[in-house]
Formats: structure tokens, sequence, C-alpha cells
């Protein structure tokens, strides 16, 4: 039985954009080089199998289409691995999405949506179905080709036989999962003009009917709660009122409320220590604030 460093699959780093592959997967081959390494290569969504075995878990329509709208926008960010076979080992997701995008008319668009509710059985509510017929028609094929004019994709191609050793391929899945790229807060706010500039909205509270959020964008795509997300767009470089960032006011509050408390019992047993508190306080409000 192989062991589990034997398994293990060696990462390599993939293309964001793929618009450009120096070799194909048969020269490579050909060449004895990637052996023991994932590759970067490029597939048309059609020509990526299913994986062996099927799902690992239940396909999320919602969150496909929202993966599709980010991807006309911005590209696939993380590409989808595939075995040596060109069979599916993650990004389940990711692959129904570029599959809706590379079709042209909202007919053929409809008719991929349906095949998709039909391979899972979470439901799409009822008064859901007209606002997501619209966001179906809307999705950009002539965007996503702008950005992949033969059709292909970026993938990360895995050294490994998903059909025969389907265990293998299961702990390569979990791997490219938790692999997933931790997004800085610069590369976020990076990614949000980005989303504006092609018509997301970037507003507090639920989006309008027929808007797209700009939050909710980048917790698909980042995997981050809209907390998180709301931090990351906070800049904490803009000053707030009487210049003073919104840390520093909130540090103040804390001196205030000492200030109030040695005001009103100003002959308490822990006034004293209050005070040189107060005074350790002004100290740090000035060496950080």
């Amino acid at each position: 039985m192989a062991t589990k460093k034997g398994r293990e699959v060696q990462w390599g780093k993939a293309k964001e954009t793929g618009i450009k592959a120096s070799k194909t997967d048969e020269e490579k081959d050909a060449g004895g080089r990637g052996l023991g390494e994932a590759r970067d290569s490029r597939r048309n969504p059609k020509d990526i199998k299913p994986r062996p075995g099927g799902n690992t878990r239940n396909l999320d329509p919602n969150h496909i289409l929202d993966l599709a709208e980010s991807i006309s926008a911005l590209g696939l960010l993380q590409p989808i691995a595939i075995d040596k076979n060109s069979r599916l080992v993650a990004g389940e997701h990711r692959l129904e999405a570029c599959k809706l995008l590379v079709l042209d008319s909202s007919e053929a668009r409809a008719s991929h949506w349906s095949q998709i509710l039909s391979l899972t059985d979470k439901r799409i509510k009822k008064s859901e179905e007209e606002a997501i017929g619209l966001r179906l028609k809307k999705l950009s094929s002539e965007a996503y080709l702008d950005k992949y004019k033969d059709s292909q994709i970026p993938v990360l191609v895995l050294p490994l036989d998903a059909e025969s050793d389907q265990e293998s391929a299961l702990i390569a899945e979990t791997a490219e999962n938790e692999k997933r790229k931790n997004y800085t807060k610069e590369e976020i706010q990076a990614l949000a003009e980005r989303l504006k500039k092609v018509g997301y909205i970037d507003r507090n509270g639920r989006p309008k009917k027929g808007e797209k959020s700009v939050k909710k964008a980048l917790t698909v795509i980042s995997g981050k709660s809209i907390a998180q997300i709301e931090r990351d767009l906070r800049k904490s470089e803009t000053p707030s009122y009487d210049g003073v960032l919104d840390e520093g006011k909130e540090f103040m509050k804390i001196s205030k409320a000492i200030d109030k408390f040695l005001t009103q019992s100003p002959n308490h047993k822990v006034s004293g220590d209050l005070k040189k508190i107060r005074e350790d306080l002004d100290k740090i409000f000035e060496a950080n604030f």
C-alpha cells in the first residue's frame, strides 16, 4: 500500500490567466518533463471528463451562477484540477460555470442550467426563478471568450490516474481545496475596483433588484465571509473626522470612559490604579495613532 508521502501531489504554480501555454501536454509527456509534479496547461471545458466515481459533494446551482458572473468579469482566478487523462479532480463548480459561459445563446445556457439542476437535490425557490432566468440571459460569453479566445481555460494537470487511483484523487482534491489562494487586503481591494468597472455595485445592505454586489462576488472568489470582505475593503489609511483613524476613535473611547469614572468617583478604591492606566494610555496613543 502506498504511503501518504508517496501519494502526495507536488503542486506546480498555476497560471491565473491561461492565455499562454509554452508546450502542449503531449510535448511535455514526450520530453519526459513534468513527471511527479502538477503542471500548468489549458483545456476546453467540453473536453474535461467527469470525475470517476461521481461528485464528492452536492452541486450548488446558485454558487455556479455566482461563479459564472465573477469569471465573466475577472477570468478564472483558480485553475481547475484534472488528472493526466483530462478527468476532473477538483473544481466542479468552476467547471460548470465555464460550461455556461462558453455557450453563446441564452437557449443553450437555459438548457445546460436545466442539466445542472438535474444533477443536484438543491432546489431553486419559485420566487427566485425569474431573477435567475434574467441573470442567465445576461451572462456574457463575449467577455469570457475575449479572455479565452480559443475557449481553453487554465487547468492544473496532476500526475495521477483518477480512475485507477481514486484514493489519491480524493487526497488531491482535498489538497487543492486547502491550497485555495489566500487573498490579501490589497488584492481584495484591487479585485473590488475591477468589479466596479464592469458594473458591480458596492453598497451597504442588500443589493437592489438586478444589481450585482461587489461584496458577494468577492466572497465567492475568495471564500472569505462578508464580514472579512468588509474589513478588507475598509481603507484604514483614510482618516475619519478630526484626522483620527477609526481605530484611534475606539481607543479614545476607553480613555474617555476612564476620565468619566475618575470625575464621578475620584475617591474610589480603584481610582489610583485607573489614573496610572490613563497616563499609560496617553503614551500608547501618541506612539501609535
